[in-house]
C-alpha cells in the first residue's frame, strides 16, 4: 500500500523510506494463514539505501506532525512539539526556510519534504 506508492503519507511509510528502497515481493494466497483473512499477502521487500536524514530527529518530527488526526502541520505542531522535544519555533523557521506549506496536513507532505525539513532543523 502506502510504503510502496509515495501517494498520501502516513508516518511509517515516510519513515521507513529514509533509509529503505520498498519493491513488491511475491503474493501469499489467504490460504496461507489459519483463519484465512478475507484477502492475499504481498510481502514487502525492503533494500537498505543511504539515509536522507537523521532518523531520531524524523521519528520526532513526523511524531509532532501526524500525531493530530486531520490537522495542519501548525496547528499538530503547535500542540504537540514541546511533548516530542522539538520548538515549535524551530520547526517552524526550518519549514519556511524548505518551502513547506504549514496550512497542509501530514499525509499530504511528500516523503521528501519530510527529509528536507529535518535536514534544515539540523543545519539550524
Amino acid at each position: 500500500g502506502r510504503v510502496l506508492s509515495g501517494g498520501q503519507s502516513n508516518s511509517l511509510s515516510v519513515f521507513v523510506r529514509n533509509g529503505m528502497l520498498p519493491t513488491k515481493g511475491p503474493t501469499i494466497g489467504k490460504n496461507a494463514f489459519l483463519p484465512p483473512p478475507s484477502v492475499d499477502s504481498q510481502v514487502l521487500l525492503l533494500s537498505k539505501i543511504p539515509l536522507q536524514c537523521d532518523p531520531d530527529r524524523l521519528e520526532r518530527v513526523l511524531r509532532c506532525s501526524f500525531q493530530g488526526k486531520r490537522k495542519t502541520l501548525q496547528n499538530s505542531w503547535r500542540q504537540f512539539s514541546a511533548s516530542n522535544g522539538l520548538e515549535l519555533e524551530a520547526l517552524s523557521t526550518a519549514a519556511r526556510a524548505v518551502g513547506l506549506d504549514l496550512t497542509r496536513r501530514a499525509e499530504d507532505v511528500l516523503a521528501e519534504e519530510f527529509y528536507n525539513l529535518v535536514n534544515r532543523l539540523e543545519s539550524g
